[in-house]
């Protein structure tokens, strides 16, 4: 892929990878691929009663480029994720 051995990769809009190696993301304007996004998927009968205004307030708050700069220090900078997430979720008020 970096190296030439490939014209065109199928990535996600999210993957590291992307910015790292400066590879150029091409337009869908033919709609080829469907939006790929996050679905937390929990167990009812497990979730407790705030759970699904928690899942609701992350969701309004996490875009891909948010998404993309978390999975960053995760995958490139090798940081832990939880330590990410704690990060992230203060810095847009959401560490109750």
């Amino acid at each position: 892929m970096q190296h030439g051995d490939a014209d065109v990769v199928d990535l996600y809009s999210t993957t590291p990878a992307i910015k790292t190696n400066g590879f150029v993301v091409l337009d869908d304007d033919k709609h080829l691929f469907g939006v790929q996004n996050v679905v937390p998927l929990v167990s009812k009968k497990n979730l407790p009663a705030n759970g699904a205004d928690a899942l609701n307030a992350v969701s309004a708050k996490l875009d891909t480029t948010t998404l993309t700069g978390l999975l960053e220090q995760v995958v490139t900078e090798k940081k832990d994720p939880s330590d990410v997430a704690k990060t992230w979720l203060a810095s847009v008020g959401l560490n109750k």
